[in-house]
C-alpha cells in the first residue's frame, strides 16, 4: 500500500516476545534485550539499519551518524524511567518509521510488573525462506534468554517501528485485510501489554494478561499458562498430534520442574479465506480455548 513518500506499508513476518518481570529485574531484562539487539544487527539482518530511535529526544536518528554503546543505552534507560516509566529501543532498515521495513527491532522495557515488557522483530521473508535453520536457532536463543510469558510469530501489516501508538492507517488496513487471510495476525505490544498482576486483582479483558491470543503460526505456552490450561505435556502433545506441527520444549530457568513449549503450526502461510479454514489453526484454537483472550 503506497501513501505518502517513505510511508509505504504492507504484509511482512514478525515475532514478538512478551516479558513479565518486576522492578528489580529491569537491568537484567535490558541487558538481555541489548544482547539480542547486537546479535540481530551483527548476524541476522542482511542490510544495515538506516535509522535508530533516540528515546531521550523521541526522534529517529540516522544510524551511521548515531551509535550508542551498551552503557550509554542503559544510562538513557534509567533517565527515561524517571519521566516515563518505560524505555524504547528501536532500529529499522526503512526510510522512515512509518514504513513496513524488511528488518525492524523494537523493545518496550517497563519498570514494573503492571505491564509486560516486549521485544518485537520484523524479518525479511525471502531471507527467512533461505535461512530457516539460522532463524529458528536465533528464535530459540531469544526464548531461552528472555524466558517470555507469551510469544507469537506470523504475518502482520508490518508495524514494528510504530510505537507507542499504531497509526490509524495501519489499523484500518489490518482490519480490512484480516477478512481475507486467516494467517494475518494483529500485534500491538503497547496496547496489549497489561499483565495479570495488578494489586487490586483487576485484569484488563482486552489485554494479554487475560489470556492467549489466537495463534496464526507460532506461539508459546509458558509455565504460567500451562498451569492455567490444566494439562500435562503429554496431553498438550496429544491434542496437537500432527506431523506438520513442531513443539520445542524449553527449560524454565527459575524452576527446574517447569518448562515452556514453543509451538510451530506448519509453514508460515497467509491462509487465504477462499481456501477454507486451516485445520492447524483450528487445532491450536481448540487447545487454547480455555485460556484464550476472547476480547482480542
Amino acid at each position: 500500500i503506497y501513501g505518502y513518500e517513505q510511508e509505504e506499508f504492507g504484509i511482512c513476518p514478525y515475532i514478538t516476545f512478551y516479558l513479565y518481570h518486576q522492578e528489580d529485574e529491569v537491568e537484567a531484562v535490558a541487558n538481555q534485550v541489548i544482547d539480542l539487539y547486537e546479535e540481530f544487527e551483527s548476524n541476522i539482518i542482511d542490510k544495515p539499519f538506516k535509522l535508530k530511535y533516540r528515546h531521550k529526544t523521541n526522534t529517529w536518528k540516522k544510524a551511521e551518524k548515531w551509535q550508542r554503546t551498551r552503557q550509554e543505552l542503559l544510562d538513557e534507560m534509567y533517565e527515561s524511567y524517571k519521566k516515563y516509566s518505560v524505555y524504547f529501543i528501536a532500529a529499522t532498515t526503512g526510510d522512515s518509521d512509518i514504513q513496513s521495513a524488511r528488518w525492524v527491532l523494537e523493545s518496550n522495557i517497563r519498570d514494573d510488573g503492571g505491564r509486560y515488557s516486549s521485544l518485537k522483530l520484523s524479518f525479511g521473508e525471502k531471507w527467512f525462506k533461505e535461512h530457516k535453520k539460522q532463524w529458528y536457532q536465533f528464535v530459540q536463543q531469544c526464548l531461552i534468554k528472555l524466558n517470555p510469558i507469551q510469544a507469537y510469530s506470523g504475518y502482520e501489516i508490518g508495524n514494528t517501528a510504530q510505537f507507542p501508538v499504531i497509526a490509524p492507517e495501519f489499523e484500518i488496513v489490518e482490519r480490512v485485510f484480516s477478512d481475507y487471510f486467516y494467517g494475518l495476525d494483529i500485534d500491538h505490544p503497547t496496547n496489549m501489554s497489561h499483565t495479570h498482576d495488578n494489586p487490586d486483582g483487576y485484569i484488563n479483558s482486552s489485554a494479554l494478561g487475560a489470556g492467549l491470543r489466537t495463534p496464526t503460526w507460532c506461539f508459546l505456552l509458558s509455565p504460567y499458562w500451562i498451569e492455567k490450561l490444566g494439562l500435562i505435556e503429554e496431553q498438550i502433545r496429544s491434542k496437537l498430534n500432527d506431523p506438520r506441527i513442531e513443539i520445542t520444549k524449553l527449560p524454565d530457568p527459575t524452576d527446574i520442574e517447569k518448562f515452556s513449549l514453543w509451538i510451530r503450526l506448519g509453514d508460515l502461510s497467509l491462509y487465504p479465506v477462499e481456501e477454507g479454514v486451516p485445520d492447524l489453526l483450528v487445532k491450536a484454537n481448540e487447545l487454547i480455548k480455555p485460556i484464550r483472550c476472547n476480547d482480542l
